[in-house]
């Protein structure tokens, strides 16, 4: 509700973004964000992506108004990170991203954001999809009384290019790795898009008329 005049502007050279992670204030003066980075900018969009990506931490100082940036994950692409929905707004140890050139995301990762570099320093969990099987964006699920930030499952809609099927893979988040717990064959084939979303039995009753 406050006007744009008071709108905060920062110099970010080179933070190409199209798909946030999450983000946090820490102290009184800085602002925390986490998301990939994508370069060059002028062939994000293209069809396969050609470009290379990795994730990042963001720090944006709101009284000086200077700019840090951390490394979290390098060498390997990854895009639609995604985190346990409690923690949206709040400090956050765990994202899961798609891994691959967009849209063929042929894997799905865990990523520890305390760490840094190399992608075999903060990749904790991973699992690919198979030969010819491609995924879209994971989503989280908390499991019920989660007693802790990565307790929970892994969703993510995986089609097979050559079989023409399509299925829902649920994965144990807190396996190393992602063990598969169910796979779902879907009646129909679910061509690939870009985002995932659950909805649980509650809120499909509230959407009743």
């Amino acid at each position: 509700e406050e006007s744009a005049s008071k709108t905060q502007w920062f110099e970010a050279p080179g933070v190409n973004c199209l798909h946030y992670v999450n983000a946090w204030d820490e102290g009184a003066d800085e602002v925390v964000l986490i998301t990939p980075v994508l370069s060059p900018a002028e062939k994000i969009l293209q069809i396969p992506a050609n470009c290379s990506s990795g994730v990042s931490e963001i720090r944006f100082n709101t009284r000086t108004g200077s700019v840090k940036r951390r490394a979290i994950c390098l060498g390997a692409e990854l895009e639609l990170g995604v985190i346990n929905q409690h923690y949206i707004g709040r400090k956050t140890r765990y994202a899961y991203c798609a891994l691959g050139a967009f849209p063929n995301f042929n894997a799905v990762v865990k990523l520890d954001l305390n760490k840094e570099g190399s992608k075999q320093e903060s990749i904790v969990a991973r699992r690919n999809f198979g030969e010819g099987k491609f995924g879209g964006e994971p989503f989280f699920v908390a499991a019920r009384g989660a007693s802790s930030e990565d307790h929970g499952y892994l969703l993510c809609l995986v089609g097979d290019e050559k079989g023409g099927v399509s299925e829902l893979l649920v994965m144990d988040a807190l396996s190393p790795s992602l063990e598969v717990i169910a796979a779902i064959e879907l009646p129909v084939r679910v061509p690939a898009g870009f985002h995932g979303c659950f909805i649980n039995q509650e809120q499909l009753k509230k959407q009743k008329p």
